[in-house]
C-alpha cells in the first residue's frame, strides 16, 4: 500500500458504515505538504490539566467511573499528597459522602499495613484500605474490585517531578513519576506511558497494547504498549485504522538510523518536559 502524506488509504470492513478508498484526515489545519521539519504533537490537542491550577501542560483524562463520587466537585479536608497532612495515628484517604455521590479527602484512623505500590481493596466507605499516608487506594481495573497504593495528588505541585493526573477507571487522582519510556522500570502494576509532554508511571488499561501500525483509540485513550506512542497514521507505513491514527515505535533522536525505513526519528513533544528533549518518535518525513 502507498502511503502519503497528504491522506490515508484505509479500508474498513465490517463498520455499520463502510466506508471504501482514500479518506482524508483531518489534521488541524497543519500541512504536511510545507515541508516543515517537524510534525504536531497528538497528545497536546486532548486531554485536561487534571488537577493542577498551575501547570496547564498536565494530562489527565476525566472519568465518571467509580472510586470517587460524581455529585459534584471533590471536598479536599486534607491534602492526599501530604504524607504528613493528618495527626500521628491518621492518614488522608478518599471516601464518599453521606449520600454516597461525593468525594471527600478526609483524616480516618491510621490502618496502614501495606507499602507503597502494592495491592490493595478499596474500601471508599472509611478508607481503611491499608495503604500508607501519602498514598491512596485506587482502583487499577474497570471492575474496581481491588486497586494500587499509588501516591496520591491534589495538584502537580504534590509531585515533585512528576504530575498529578486522574486514573482511568475512578475520579481519584495520583502522582505519575517520570519514567524513561525506551526502558520503563515503573513500579508494581504501573506502565510507563505519555501525558503531554512527557512519560509518567501511570495505570495502564487492557486497551494500552498496541506495537507498531496497529490502530489506537485517539489522544487521550492512548491505545498503545510501552515503547509506541499514538500519531497520525497518514505518517506511519501500513497503518489502517478507522480513527486516522497508529501506534509507532518510540526513538532517541540523537541515534542514527534508529527507525525502519522510510521513517525517520522526529521529537515526540513540542513542549517536552526537562529530561525528555532527546526522545522521539518514527514518523514519515515529509
Amino acid at each position: 500500500m502507498s502511503i502519503t502524506r497528504a491522506s490515508t488509504c484505509a479500508c474498513l470492513l465490517g463498520l455499520a458504515l463502510a466506508l471504501t478508498g482514500c479518506q482524508k484526515i483531518d489534521r488541524g489545519g497543519f500541512d504536511y505538504d510545507s515541508g516543515a521539519d517537524s510534525y504536531p504533537e497528538p497528545y497536546m490537542t486532548g486531554g485536561s490539566g487534571a488537577s493542577d491550577d498551575d501547570d496547564d501542560d498536565d494530562d489527565g483524562g476525566t472519568s465518571d467511573g467509580g472510586g470517587g463520587g460524581d455529585g459534584g466537585e471533590p471536598i479536599f479536608e486534607c491534602n492526599p499528597g501530604d504524607a504528613d497532612a493528618c495527626a500521628a495515628d491518621e492518614k488522608c484517604a478518599v471516601v464518599l459522602d453521606e449520600n454516597n455521590d461525593r468525594t471527600i479527602y478526609k483524616c480516618v484512623p491510621d490502618d496502614s499495613s501495606l507499602a507503597p505500590y502494592e495491592t490493595c481493596q478499596l474500601s471508599i466507605n472509611d478508607g481503611q484500605d491499608g495503604c500508607p499516608g501519602g498514598t491512596l487506594c485506587i482502583p487499577i481495573t474497570e471492575d474496581q474490585d481491588y486497586g494500587s497504593c499509588l501516591p496520591g495528588c491534589q495538584t502537580s505541585g504534590d509531585c515533585g517531578t512528576g504530575v498529578c493526573i486522574v486514573g482511568p477507571f475512578s475520579d481519584i487522582a495520583h502522582c505519575a513519576d517520570p519514567c524513561d519510556p525506551l526502558l520503563p522500570t515503573c513500579p508494581g502494576a504501573m506502565r510507563c506511558l505519555a501525558t503531554s509532554d512527557r512519560f509518567g508511571c501511570m495505570v495502564g488499561t487492557e486497551e494500552d497494547i498496541g506495537a507498531q501500525a496497529e490502530p489506537c483509540l485517539g489522544f487521550e485513550t492512548r491505545g498503545c504498549a510501552e515503547g509506541f506512542a499514538c500519531q497520525w497514521g497518514e505518517l506511519i507505513p501500513d497503518c489502517l485504522s478507522a480513527t486516522g491514527l497508529c501506534c509507532t515505535s518510540l526513538c532517541d533522536v540523537s541515534e542514527l538510523d534508529e527507525c525502519a525505513s522510510p521513517m525517520s526519528c522526529f521529537p515526540v513533544f513540542p513542549n517536552p518536559a526537562p529530561g525528555f528533549e532527546g526522545l522521539g518518535v518514527c514518523l514519515v518525513p515529509a
